[in-house]
């Protein structure tokens, strides 16, 4: 049985071919390709969008590609290749294949000679070996002539700088391509209109230097000048806040130390994390960065020690403290401390240990000790300590002159152990009670 289409189907038919046509031509039309030479990098455009992009092989510094605007003028799929003046040289043009020069499609551009072509070299990509003309990998240019028409706009351009910012976590940045050319695009200046054009301030201009002078065609995060400030004092040269890092000036004295995090821009920078625990700092960070110091307190008094700060808990220095509190060091101790640069250390849950109470909470600049006091009929001797779960009292001036003896009598005459911590003895409570009968001994804790 024959069938019959209605002429209103065709028609309708006929009207939906010729849309689809004409919005493919339509999406042609408003397809561009850019070139930007020192990237090696080919963008194609539709309506403004990059959507799809090609890496390129471009002309070398002798015969460097030629810039400016102009259109595609045909495409040829297969192309001969006819060398220049190749009659005169005695040359014959080489046919389509493997040793073809322009690789399997050529895209003719409106600068006579020059084009956007395939290669019968793939590692020539990305590199400046061409004597003006666009290379590209084979299946790039086979897929791109296919995106694009005769009269589409090119535009080659030399960008060796480029900034952006995300639109997600606002992070800048600031891409740095080799001047292959030698333009001399690679400067501060440049860079500092391209940021004033955008209102982006408070660069560190030194990082930012070494940045341009090291151009490593990757993104990097634009350099930011933060103030550093140690215990309440400004640091001479800034800090850098780089992406989400930040990094302060490397001085002489930190030089035993070694760091892994470190840039190279004008000077040393060291990650400002990892200087805080190799040295013990705390860390704050807003506007500015401030690395802090924690110090003793003891009776409302300074010390004179600090503390050792690692991962924001609070470490004593045992010696140390030991000769500024003339505190004896009880043998068992040995067992709860740990070693941090060379040096014992106390955790400040452990301070018990030591007859010891100590209160502090990151971010104080400030800990106190807490020792028992003893007192002696009421006066003051000074702070016990606790040794061997004994509680040890100062043979302080009242107790020497109840007794009539000299603290360095105490072992010949009685066979009593005394402890000696700086100038100040230490002896058991009980020799107390035991030597001055009828005494009152009051240990208060605070």
């Amino acid at each position: 049985m024959l069938k019959f289409r209605s002429a209103g189907s065709v028609l309708a038919g006929i009207v939906l071919v010729i849309c689809l046509t004409l919005t493919a031509a339509a999406q042609e039309l408003t397809r561009e390709i850019v070139v930007n030479i020192p990237e090696f990098t080919l963008y194609l455009y539709e309506n403004g969008i990059v959507i799809k992009q090609y890496p390129i092989g471009v002309g070398t510094e002798v015969k460097p590609s030629v810039l400016g605007e102009t259109e595609v003028i045909n495409r040829v799929k297969n192309p001969t290749y006819y060398p220049i003046r190749w009659w005169e040289r005695g040359l014959e043009p080489i046919p389509p294949g493997p040793d073809n020069p322009v690789g399997t499609r050529w895209i003719g551009l409106g600068i006579p000679s020059y084009g956007i072509h395939g290669t019968n070299n793939p590692a020539s990509i990305g590199h400046p070996v061409s004597s003006g003309c666009i290379r590209m990998y084979n299946h790039d240019v086979e897929e791109l002539m296919d995106l694009i028409r005769v009269g589409t706009k090119v535009t080659l351009i030399y960008q060796t700088i480029r900034l952006s910012q995300d639109p997600l976590l606002n992070t800048k940045t600031i891409t740095v391509h080799p001047d292959i050319y030698k333009y001399n695009t690679n400067t501060t200046e440049t860079v500092m209109i391209m940021l004033e054009e955008r209102g982006w301030t408070d660069i560190h201009l030194e990082a930012l230097g070494a940045l341009l002078e090291n151009p490593s065609g990757l993104p990097q995060p634009l350099p930011l000048a933060v103030d550093c400030v140690i215990n309440g004092t400004r640091m001479e040269g800034a800090a850098v806040k780089f992406g989400r890092q930040y990094y302060v000036p490397l001085v002489d004295d930190l030089a035993e130390y070694q760091f892994e995090d470190v840039k190279l821009w004008d000077r040393e920078y060291v990650n400002v994390t990892e200087l805080a625990e190799k040295l013990g700092f705390g860390y704050q960070i807003s506007d500015s960065i401030e690395l802090f110091n924690v110090e003793f307190m003891l009776f409302e008094e300074s010390t004179g020690v600090q503390a050792f700060l690692q991962d924001e808990q609070l470490f004593l220095p045992v010696e140390e403290l030991s000769r500024a509190l003339e505190l004896p060091i009880p043998t068992s101790l040995a067992a709860h401390t740990e070693k941090i640069n060379g040096v014992e250390y106390l955790r400040q849950a452990d301070s018990f240990r030591w007859g010891l109470k100590v209160t502090w909470n990151y971010p104080e600049r400030q800990a106190v000790i807490v020792l028992p006091l003893i007192y002696l009929d009421g006066e003051a001797l000074g702070a016990a300590v606790i040794r061997e779960d004994w509680i040890y009292v100062p043979y302080a001036e009242p107790v020497f002159e109840l007794t009539a003896v000299a603290p360095d009598e105490l072992s010949s005459l009685y066979g009593i152990e005394t402890v000696q911590a700086g100038n100040t003895f230490y002896v058991p409570e009980w020799l107390i009670q035991w030597m001055l009968p009828g005494v009152e001994l009051e240990i208060i804790y605070p």
